[in-house]
This record gives structure tokens, sequence and C-alpha cells, in this order.
């Protein structure tokens, strides 16, 4: 779910990319260096970097929120992983293939003869081999004579053709509150001119920004509030400029769901309603 945290982290990504278009070996499009983080800065951390001519921006969220919540969206799918285990058949041999997924994502593989389903879950310590066994053990209850070999299963002659099928999952996410809160971007540098140069930079591409990509696949508004400009006259070199921006983002929460590889279809007689037949498929 999407939470104040992440939004910091997502501009401070943007920023990051803003000051270091070439990556932070190469010199940062200000020529200074530059120092980019999450949260308000002690005068332990900002007080040495700008001795040393160290631009810091910080990215820290005020307390100017309000809520917005218009309306709670449906589920959506915001990420799917396809299937890696597959299934194909030579006469009356059906071969596994594939790997189970690293990082673990739960996947279903079905074996569809005559009418009958035979499905297998996917677990984290499966292997095609496994996989072969338990579908081979299903299958020969039903239609007796079905053995596996590493991860070949032997269908026994006679077996109707089978349909082979495997999916994935997908990562569901719905809206439950929508939120808007200024973000205060302060821009710390030892010389006005560093300032001035980090700001005139940063400001027209968060300005640009219309939304913002955050980790949960979800969207924030990104819109311009307001810029301070902040001369500490009783510290030497320290000179400030914020950039103000609100973001209004989603509060979502989320949940897996797997791919449908397999339906039933329930007919009944439409004079007295009772079942006559049931179809998977």
């Amino acid at each position: 779910m999407a939470d104040i945290s992440e939004v910091q982290t997502t501009l401070v990504g943007v920023i990051a990319a803003a000051l270091y278009p070439n990556g932070t070996a190469q010199p940062s499009a200000i020529v200074a260096p530059c120092r980019v983080g999450s949260g308000w800065p002690t005068k332990a951390q900002l007080d040495p970097d700008l001795a040393r001519g160290i631009v810091n921006v910080s990215v820290y969220p005020t307390n100017i929120e309000k809520k917005t919540t218009r309306w709670l969206d449906a589920w959506q799918m915001v990420l799917h992983n396809p299937p890696t285990v597959a299934l194909t058949i030579a006469g009356q041999a059906i071969t596994l293939a594939g790997t189970i997924p690293t990082p673990f994502f739960a996947q279903n593989v079905a074996i569809i003869i005559a009418g009958h389903a035979f499905t297998h879950a996917v677990q984290p310590n499966d292997t095609l081999t496994t996989i072969a066994s338990a579908l081979s053990a299903l299958i020969a209850a039903v239609y007796p004579g079905a053995t596996s070999s590493g991860a070949v299963i032997t269908l026994a002659a006679g077996t109707p053709a089978p349909t082979l099928r495997s999916g994935g999952s997908a990562t569901m996410a719905k809206e439950v509150k929508r939120q808007s809160r200024v973000i205060r971007m302060p821009i710390w540098a030892p010389t006005p001119t560093l300032r001035d140069a980090a700001a005139k930079l940063l400001d027209p591409i968060l300005a640009q920004i219309n939304f913002l990509s955050l980790p949960d696949g979800f969207g924030g508004r990104l819109l311009y509030h307001s810029s301070d400009v902040v001369d500490l006259q009783e510290k030497a070199n320290y000179y400030r400029r914020d950039l103000c921006y609100s973001v209004e983002y989603p509060t979502t929460i989320a949940q897996q769901a797997a791919d449908v590889i397999v339906t039933q279809t329930n007919m009944a007689d439409p004079q007295s309603g009772a079942a006559i037949k049931t179809i998977i498929h």
C-alpha cells in the first residue's frame, strides 16, 4: 500500500535523478556535490556538508493535509506474473518444462480430461518431478494406469486426449482512502549561487510531473504549492530555498489472485430448476 514514506522515497529518487542524470559517479548537473535524503536534516549532518560545499536537498512532509476521498475504486491488477511452468504433449506423454520462480509467486497447472480437471497449485519447494508426480496420482485415481517418471507423465492407452493449461498470479489493489499532503523540499546550499542553481534545475522538473508512479502501482497527483527563500543571516554559508508541492495519493490494500485456468458451468432444467449436468472446461 502507498504511504507517505513511499511518497517521500519516490520524490527522493526523482530529485536524485535530476541532480545526477549521468550517475552519481559523474559530476552533478550543478557541478557541486549533492546529497538527497528523506526527512529533516540534523545540525550534525548539515553543518559538515555545507562546510565542504555539499548541497543538500531534503524531502519532508508538512502537517498541511486534507482528505480528498471521492470514490473507492474496484480491485485493479497492478502486477501480473505469467506462469513459469508449462506443459506439452506428444502422444500419451505430457512433459513439464520451466522453472519454479525465485522469488516465488503462486501459479497453477491443470490437465483436463473428458470433463475431469486435475489441478496442482505449485509450492515453493516443488520441482518439475514433484509436480508431475502429484498430477499423475490425481489422474490415476480416475484413469488407472497413469504414471510419471521425472518431469514426464504418461497416460494409459485409451485415455481421452487432454487439454493442458497453466496460469500465473496477479497482485490486485484497491483504493480505500485518498489524501493530499504538502511536501516541503528544502535546498540547503553554502552559497546563494548554488542554491539558485539547484532550484532552477529542480523546480521545472517537478512542475512537469503530473503523476508520480508509486510503488503500489497507483499514481500520486503532483501540484506546485509554494516556494520560500530563507537566508539564515545568523549562520554564515547557510542559504535555503524550499520547494513545496502537494501530492494527492491513495491509500490502498493489496491481495494476490490466481489466473483462472479451469471453469465450471452448471446446467439446470429450465422448467424444474433441477441440475442436469456440470461441464468442466
